[in-house]
């Protein structure tokens, strides 16, 4: 559509889809990671992050935003105890390296859910494998890599699998229909033009929003 005014590279076509999405803390940690990504100035380095989820992980990491702790504490007052007037920074450090890992922890568990229909591909075998998510896409497919899934005996035969195709849905539920609708169609050719056509995407989104 050629809404963006100020930005005229994505006016010169009209066929954008996603290739590699990224969740972060906020809008400022986001701004950070596009910042990173672009500093690098390489589609080499686009299509790794791809291909290998830990660069994802490492990006995330160092472009979080660190908070400076104070190097001392003091008060003053009859109640307070003259021990704690200058509280160790190493000390302080801990505690709050614990509450940070709680935190991070319910925001990976509860927050940061991809519900979604992922299609994966594999160089090594020339295959695609369709699949659906409630959790992290990230984790599962390292998972996928690393053999994780008993019940998946077709991924464990390759450890290249790199995301090819996402398509959010509404719950998971939504999106295990919207898997076996793709799956029905026994097509390699049918996922291709899902990526060239995103027409295609919300079509199927539609037709599987509610179950049969």
């Amino acid at each position: 559509m050629g809404f963006y005014d100020g930005i005229n590279f994505t006016k010169k076509a009209n066929d954008w889809s996603i290739y590699l999405r990224i969740d972060a803390m906020d809008y400022s940690h986001a701004v950070r990671i596009e910042k990173k990504i672009k500093s690098m100035k390489s589609s080499i380095y686009i299509k790794n992050l791809l291909k290998y989820p830990d660069l994802i992980s490492k990006i995330f990491e160092e472009t979080k935003e660190h908070l400076t702790l104070p190097m001392a504490i003091g008060t003053v007052g009859a109640w307070f105890d003259p021990r704690w007037a200058h509280f160790k920074i190493k000390e302080l450090q801990k505690c709050f390296s614990f509450f940070y890992f709680q935190l991070h922890t319910f925001y990976i568990l509860f927050i940061m859910k991809d519900i979604c229909c992922y299609i994966l591909w594999s160089e090594k075998l020339n295959k695609f494998y369709i699949g659906a998510c409630q959790d992290s896409l990230q984790e599962r497919i390292k998972k996928h890599n690393m053999g994780f899934y008993e019940g998946s005996n077709f991924t464990k035969k390759a450890n290249d699998w790199s995301i090819y195709l996402r398509i959010d849905a509404m719950d998971y539920s939504h999106a295990i229909r919207i898997e076996k609708k793709i799956k029905s169609m026994k097509s390699s050719i049918y996922i291709k033009n899902l990526l060239k056509y995103p027409g295609l995407i919300s079509k199927i989104f539609e037709e599987t929003k509610k179950g049969n």
